[in-house]
């Protein structure tokens, strides 16, 4: 009897179980079709993309040896200053360089991407005017470098070195001397709308112009300009556009006001003037001239150099692209405060202006002839100290 109870409630346990699904047709069906639909489109994909790769490998050796050529071309013309250096059919073939290059690089995005080619460290290596026609400038300053770079600067102040970078940080290790100037506006374009490099988020575009040069070949010094820069919107590059237009049309110049999707403006903060060598500038530096704002824009950049182009003047710049140290010698001189040049100088002129009260109330105070010529010279200097641009021509005509 035990056994026959046993045996019931197996059959029953049997018989309760369901029967396993069977995949209907359908389903059956469509895994197949889906399997090859994944499969033709992961082809595809990657057959796309080894042909926009070879495509940009094609095109980068190309423009590799058309950057090299115009590099070739432009040494040993002072960078761009040294008219002996510079006949008419060596400009011709610099312009015609710089223009192929250009138009190789129409539509493309030099800001975007994993690695921009637009960013990084460059050296001014040529600056030129607009067209090639035009007679070779920079006598009374240069559109890059200001006073320090005309004609009597590069007498006085021997070059060693012209930069400007676009680098791209966290806003947090953007240089607090930079910061100063954000925000600014000049007039010709609107108010700027909050964007990563001005909302206190993200990633900052930091702008660096620097010069180092020598007093008659022996002073040491260096200038630094630096800013947060941004990227403009159309309505702000056809702003740009209308006003360059306007101001080559008052100087009677080629019209050349094309902006590309490129444009930068920056607002840079007082040029910082540092005397000595790389352990001594840190101590002997002071801020000098004024905020000023500029619109920079790359028509091209690549492996070896970035082409730039002034947005209100049409003129021509070539930069190198460099890992030399010394291109790094801002980065101590901006990372804090910097000492006011400007109220050094009037404490200078209020120091002097009192002695001399002095020296005519106070007949025990008076001064001798040497006395007199030592405090007009120093109140010569605080004059130049709060007047001084810090070399940089703010008139954008």
């Amino acid at each position: 009897r035990t056994r026959t109870r046993t045996r019931t409630r197996t059959r029953t346990r049997t018989r309760t179980r369901a029967p396993a699904r069977k995949p209907r047709p359908e389903r059956q069906a469509l895994k197949p079709q889906s399997t090859m639909w994944r499969a033709g489109l992961a082809a595809a994909a990657l057959a796309l993309s080894l042909g926009h790769a070879a495509a940009l490998s094609t095109f980068a050796n190309k423009l590799g040896g058309d950057q090299t050529r115009l590099l070739n071309l432009v040494a040993d013309t002072d960078r761009g200053a040294d008219a002996s250096a510079l006949p008419p059919e060596k400009r011709e073939g610099i312009y015609s360089a710089y223009d192929g290059l250009v138009d190789a690089g129409a539509g493309n995005s030099f800001l975007d991407g994993p690695e921009p080619p637009a960013l990084g460290n460059f050296e001014v290596v040529f600056v030129g005017p607009a067209t090639a026609a035009q007679a070779v400038g920079q006598t009374k300053a240069s559109p890059a470098g200001g006073r320090w770079r005309g004609k009597f600067g590069r007498f006085v102040f021997r070059t060693r070195g012209l930069y400007q970078h676009v680098l791209k940080m966290p806003r947090e290790h953007v240089p607090r001397y930079a910061l100063q100037a954000q925000g600014r506006t000049d007039g010709i374009l609107p108010p700027a709308a909050p964007t990563p490099a001005t909302n206190g988020t993200g990633d900052a575009l930091l702008a660096v112009n620097m010069i180092r040069a020598a007093l008659f070949g022996v002073v040491p010094f260096t200038v630094v300009l630096c800013g947060v820069a941004r990227r403009l919107a159309k309505a702000e590059r056809d702003t740009v556009e209308s006003a360059a237009l306007a101001r080559q049309a008052e100087a009677a110049a080629p019209a050349n006001a094309t902006v590309t999707p490129n444009v930068l403006r920056v607002d840079f903060a007082p040029p910082v003037l540092a005397l000595g060598g790389r352990r001594l500038s840190k101590f002997l530096r002071l801020s000098l001239g004024p905020f000023t704002d500029v619109v920079l824009d790359t028509p091209f950049a690549g492996s070896e150099l970035r082409l730039g182009r002034g947005s209100y003047s049409g003129a021509r710049f070539v930069l190198k692209r460099t890992d030399d140290p010394k291109a790094e010698a801002w980065k101590p001189l901006v990372q804090d405060s910097v000492p006011s040049g400007k109220r050094l100088g009037k404490g200078i002129m209020t120091v002097a202006a009192a002695r001399a009260i002095a020296a005519v109330l106070v007949k025990p105070l008076r001064l001798s002839f040497e006395g007199w010529l030592g405090l007009g010279l120093l109140y010569a200097v605080g004059r130049g100290l709060s007047a001084t641009t810090g070399g940089i021509v703010t008139s954008r005509k």
